[in-house]
């Protein structure tokens, strides 16, 4: 997921969204901790992690989902 940094203050200079970015990361822990009614058992690895895009002045959120098929 991309996060669009905001301007902060009156000299234009932008930083990550804070509480974008942890909304977003709790969903996604969400979607993986809470997926009890489908047929699929997810998990991941690691916290979804987020990392800085200087040239685009955004920030990505990745998490690495792994997914089994419960039922056949």
């Amino acid at each position: 997921l991309y996060v669009p940094d905001v301007a902060t203050g009156r000299n234009g200079r932008k930083a990550i969204d804070h509480a974008r970015v942890a909304e977003l990361q709790r969903l996604i822990r969400d979607f993986v901790d809470n997926n009890d009614n489908t047929e699929y058992w997810l998990s991941t690895d690691e916290t979804p992690t987020t990392m800085l895009n200087n040239e685009l002045e955004q920030h990505l959120i990745y998490a690495r989902i792994k997914f089994y098929r419960l039922a056949e």
